[in-house]
């Protein structure tokens, strides 16, 4: 049994997202996912003032080194990540309250953009 504390039960085995089974996706998509996260996600529940503040503050240049570097870790190019806002789409659906107004302004923007490149 995996001990690594992200990992999550899927039916009778667990599955674990570590350091290295996060590269096995697609890459654009991982990127992505985790761009989202950095950038929107909201703090849990609890989380002190104190915390608040200091993930308000490191987020974005966490996101950033996170951003330079990802690329250099994985196996194949990483290329029009911008066309990952399915995953803006796919985390709105998970019913996040805090984060609807950010995430369905991103979408209204990506739409307008899509649109106007027809």
């Amino acid at each position: 049994m995996d001990s690594y504390p992200r990992s999550k039960p899927t039916g009778q085995r667990r599955r674990s997202h570590t350091p290295t089974t996060i590269l096995r996706g697609v890459p654009e998509a991982d990127l992505a996912r985790t761009m989202l996260l950095l950038k929107q996600a909201d703090p849990l529940p609890g989380t002190s003032p104190l915390f608040r503040g200091l993930m308000a503050a490191g987020r974005s240049l966490f996101a950033r080194a996170f951003a330079r570097a990802y690329p250099q870790r994985t196996t194949d190019p990483v290329k029009q990540i911008n066309s990952w806002a399915i995953i803006h789409a796919a985390r709105l659906a998970e019913g996040i309250k805090a984060e609807e107004p950010r995430l369905i302004a991103f979408l209204d923007r990506a739409w307008n953009n899509a649109t106007r490149q027809l």
